[in-house]
């Protein structure tokens, strides 16, 4: 069956007739002109009697419909996205290339295989292992910028198929383009190689989404912040409580702490602490969003004042117990001082040894010090003079090559003149040879 790409010019009149201007119009003419069929069966299927591509023209295909075997949608759009300045012969030649390669490595991983069932688990189809490598690489959300009492959020929003395959294309091609620039290979070997580690769950294009979900999962709280200031504010609320109970629990076990770990659960304690702070801030931000005069402003600034001044008491508490442990280390080693002090004498010789120990050392140290500065400047003294001795010889070098170049002048004008000799005497006896040949033919 002919596909026609026919258009019809616009008429008043039912009558069916082809334009002879060179003007096409957009819309076809639903008149005249009926779908075109792309499904392999039905175009096998004879037509009925009322079919309408019998009496209508057919419309001209699309780009990513066709009825041939091996054209995908997803390779297509894959060959749009990889195209670069418009040269998508270019780009389809890349893809294609890379799909005949990953063909390559996957027969020959096939071949390798010993067994029916690993043989069975080997997909040959390039075009199978581009769909599943960008099935794989597609991302479920993405983060779009949402502003909201002056403040910009990073909300995580789910992405359409569409653009979801889109951008794993995109990010796939600009992972084999850094490659590519630093000289690795060629794009389509880089291609290919994503193309194999993707249909596994692997390489840097899935890696990539998985940082892109991580991110949403970090920002999640930011989409309660963009709809709604309350959900975010309970969310702060619910986070406080952990934190307050956290760092009453850490107080609480403190005193049964021994000295080195009692120093690291403050500083824990401590950065609870300012968790809280920053806590408290956020709150008051969210709070100043709600509208003024509202029952909700009026609770939640009831609330948030009272947050701050549990903070406050878990602060003084905290103080309380390091001043107390600090009381309790100065008694112990005030009456301590007569059972764990070793004699001040002895303490005091030991100290002068290792006075004089250090002293000496450091006069070693200064002694190797000045030896090296004198032998650092008997190099430099013998530098200095054999830099002298380079330049002496450059200049009898150079002055040497001035005379050879000379020498080669003379030489040459010797030769030129032993040529111009040895042709005169050639030109001057065969004139004499011809002479003697006239002379003998005048004497006969």
């Amino acid at each position: 069956m002919l596909v026609l790409g026919w258009r019809t010019s616009f008429c008043s009149s039912s009558t069916r007739f082809l334009s002879t201007t060179s003007i096409c119009f957009d819309r076809y003419d639903p008149k005249l002109f009926t779908e075109a069929v792309v499904d392999k069966e039905q175009l096998c299927k004879p037509l009925n009697p009322d079919d309408p591509r019998k009496y209508m023209f057919i419309k001209a295909l699309k780009s990513d419909h066709s009825p041939v075997f091996y054209r995908d949608h997803v390779v297509d759009k894959l060959i749009r996205v990889c195209m670069k300045e418009g040269k998508k012969e270019i780009s389809r030649n890349n893809v294609m290339s890379a799909l005949e390669t990953v063909k390559r490595r996957q027969y020959k991983l096939w071949a390798r295989a010993k067994t029916n069932e690993e043989k069975a688990q080997i997909e040959l189809n390039p075009f199978a292992v581009a769909n599943k490598a960008i099935l794989n690489s597609r991302p479920l959300m993405k983060l779009l910028g949402v502003t909201r009492g002056g403040t910009t959020y990073q909300v995580p929003f789910p992405i359409p198929e569409p653009e979801a395959e889109f951008r794993a294309m995109k990010t796939m091609r600009d992972v084999c383009r850094q490659k590519a620039k630093k000289g690795e290979t060629s794009f389509a070997d880089i291609l290919a190689t994503e193309l194999l580690a993707a249909s596994k769950n692997e390489g840097l294009t899935i890696q990539a989404k998985q940082e892109l979900h991580k991110l949403c999962e970090a920002n999640q709280i930011m989409a309660m912040a963009a709809t709604s200031p309350v959900a975010l504010l309970t969310q702060f609320e619910q986070q406080y409580s952990v934190n307050t109970a956290d760092i009453t629990a850490k107080i609480g076990r403190l005193q049964s702490m021994g000295t080195s770990n009692r120093v690291n659960g403050i500083r824990e304690i401590q950065r609870l602490l300012g968790d809280v702070s920053d806590l408290l801030e956020q709150m008051e931000l969210s709070v100043h969003e709600l509208q003024s005069g509202s029952q909700e402003r009026t609770k939640y600034d009831t609330r948030v004042k009272s947050y701050h001044n549990d903070k406050k008491q878990l602060e003084i508490e905290l103080q309380r117990v390091v001043q107390r442990f600090n009381y309790d280390d100065d008694r112990v080693e005030l009456f301590s001082v007569d059972e764990n002090c070793v004699d001040q004498q002895d303490q005091l010789i030991q100290n002068t040894e290792s006075l004089a120990r250090t002293s000496r050392k450091i006069q070693d140290t200064y002694r190797m010090v000045v030896e090296t500065e004198q032998v650092g400047n008997e190099i430099l003294g013998n530098l200095g003079s054999q830099r002298e001795t380079i330049t002496r010889a450059r200049e009898r070098m150079r002055e040497a090559d001035a005379d050879v170049t000379r020498s080669n002048k003379v030489l040459s004008q010797m030769i030129r003149r032993v040529i111009q000799n040895r042709l005169l005497l050639l030109i001057i006896a065969i004139f004499m040879m011809v002479c003697l040949l006239f002379i003998i033919y005048k004497s006969l």
